[in-house]
This record gives structure tokens, C-alpha cells and sequence, in this order.
């Protein structure tokens, strides 16, 4: 048990991480002016990409708490999987940076051009975590429902038994 209360607590941290880099990434495309098409792409992507971590986060106890035989299997997709998810949203965090306030000028202004033109320099890097990320979303688009789908079995199976 104290196994799947780590993997939900660190789905969890992914998910607030991404919504945070969500949030910093729109945040910097607005402020510059540019609303550049790919990084408001991207950030929907990472907004996707976290409320998916969190919807296996609220499915993975459910999995837990019944006697699923493929629990074990599906617990060890997760493990990799929040691995995964935890070096892409490091390496998209490396990417995007901290947030940048724009309420002084100068200096304040520069260091939000020289993230816009870092990001353009690393263009095909960021494709390739994009691509990344979209092969994540697609392995949580079928993992959490095939665990759903072993908890809604396993429900109706105790339920016919009694």
C-alpha cells in the first residue's frame, strides 16, 4: 500500500509540475507578444498531459484496492511510466524555465527575448519532446481506462458472488 500512496503522490507532483509549466510557458508567449502558434500547441499538449497524470493518480488506488490479477503488471507500467513522465517534464521544465515578470524594463525584458530565442534555437529538440509527450499521453489515454475497466470487472465480479 505504501507503494501506490508513492506512485499517487508522485503523479500527483507531475501533474502540478506540468500545470505549472503549463501555466509558464502561456504566461511567456503572451508576454512577448508573439502568441507563437507551437508554444500555445505545446502548453495545451502539457495541460492534456497533466490532467491525464492526474485522472491515473485518482485511478490508481481504485486498481489497489481490489484483488486484480493484473494489478501487478499494471502497477509496473505506472512505475516506469511516472519515471518517464518525471525526466520529460525535466526536460520541458529545462526548456521553458521559470516564469518571467515583466513588470520592470530593461534587463527584465531581455531575459524574456533571450527565452524566446533560446526556444526557437532548440526547436528540434522541443519537437522531439513533443513527440515524447504525445507518446506518453497516448500510453495514459489507454492505461487508465484499462484500469478502470479491471476495477469495473472486479466490482461486478464480487457483486455477482454475493
Amino acid at each position: 500500500m505504501a507503494e501506490i500512496i508513492g506512485l499517487t503522490a508522485s503523479l500527483i507532483t507531475l501533474a502540478g509540475l506540468g500545470t505549472k509549466l503549463a501555466k509558464t510557458l502561456r504566461d511567456a508567449t503572451d508576454a512577448l507578444n508573439s502568441a507563437d502558434h507551437e508554444a500555445h500547441l505545446i502548453a495545451a499538449d502539457i495541460s492534456i498531459f497533466a490532467s491525464s497524470l492526474v485522472q491515473l493518480s485518482k485511478t490508481l488506488p481504485m486498481v489497489a484496492n481490489y484483488d486484480i490479477p493484473e494489478a501487478e503488471k499494471l502497477l509496473e507500467v505506472t512505475e516506469v511510466l511516472v519515471l518517464a513522465c518525471s525526466s520529460l517534464v525535466d526536460e520541458l521544465q529545462r526548456y521553458i524555465g521559470d516564469p518571467v515578470v515583466l513588470r520592470m524594463k530593461g534587463g527584465m525584458w531581455m531575459r524574456a527575448l533571450g527565452w524566446h530565442f533560446k526556444w526557437f534555437f532548440q526547436m528540434a529538440k522541443v519537437a522531439f519532446v513533443k513527440r515524447l509527450m504525445e507518446s506518453f499521453k497516448s500510453t495514459l489515454v489507454f492505461l487508465v481506462p484499462t484500469m478502470d475497466l479491471a476495477v469495473g470487472i472486479q466490482q461486478d465480479a464480487q457483486h455477482e458472488v454475493r
